[in-house]
């Protein structure tokens, strides 16, 4: 049997099919890339009050950490196993510097591992903030990913409250979310898949923004 949706803590997997053959993986907050030598490929340029700041970013798990995972998957079923990055869609990538500043990306791969380059004249407030940031102070500036899953799959609903006709999947969303439905189990999901899909429908269709690191990941439907 597969392995079902599992969250590692840095990253998320999921089986793509029956055998266990094929697994799906999305890391759960990007990096800032590296120089050959290990530094980190951050800069910082002051000419007086006028700073310019050079960042790049990526969307990725170390080689090893993923190595680490197809292993014990393999151990698992005594079988290789393939282990790709979910299929994502519309990648989009910004820095946020304290509340008021926000720098989208210039560029981004548009593959694996996302890379993406931020280049962009501060205002002094925003100098001050990056400067604490590199001077070790936590939670000052945030690389955000934001990008669309989707995820194909069956499940049996239960529901119990009264419903008109036909509806459609909006209206059984509005239905939930005014109470006269009441989602009571999804099939054979596990609790923890269970819970999500209830609150899908609770938000109209969409699952709420799940924020781990820094990626925000809006999925299109979640069914396992």
């Amino acid at each position: 049997m597969p392995v079902r949706y599992q969250d590692l803590g840095d990253l998320v997997i999921w089986p793509l099919d029956q055998e266990g053959a094929r697994y799906a993986f999305l890391p759960l907050a990007p990096s800032i890339q590296k120089n050959p030598d290990g530094q980190p490929r951050v800069s910082l340029i002051e000419a007086g009050e006028i700073a310019f700041l050079s960042v790049s970013t990526e969307w990725m798990v170390s080689d090893a950490r993923l190595e680490a995972v197809r292993s014990a998957l393999e151990a698992l079923h005594d079988a290789p196993v393939q282990l790709t990055f979910a299929a994502v869609e519309g990648v989009q990538a910004a820095l946020e510097i304290g509340a008021n500043t926000r720098i989208e990306a210039q560029s981004t791969s548009g593959m694996p591992p996302y890379a993406a380059i931020f280049s962009a004249q501060l205002p002094a407030e925003a100098k001050t903030i990056v400067q604490a940031a590199l001077a070790g102070q936590e939670e000052r500036v945030t690389v955000r990913y934001s990008a669309v899953l989707t995820v194909l799959g069956e499940t049996e609903l239960r529901l119990r409250g009264q419903l008109d006709g036909h509806p459609t999947r909006e209206g059984l969303a509005a239905a939930v979310a005014d109470g006269r439905v009441e989602v009571l189990g999804a099939g054979t999901l596990s609790a923890e898949e269970s819970d999500l899909l209830k609150r899908t429908l609770a938000l109209g269709g969409r699952s709420p923004e799940r924020s781990a690191g820094r990626v925000t990941v809006r999925r299109k439907r979640r069914s396992i």
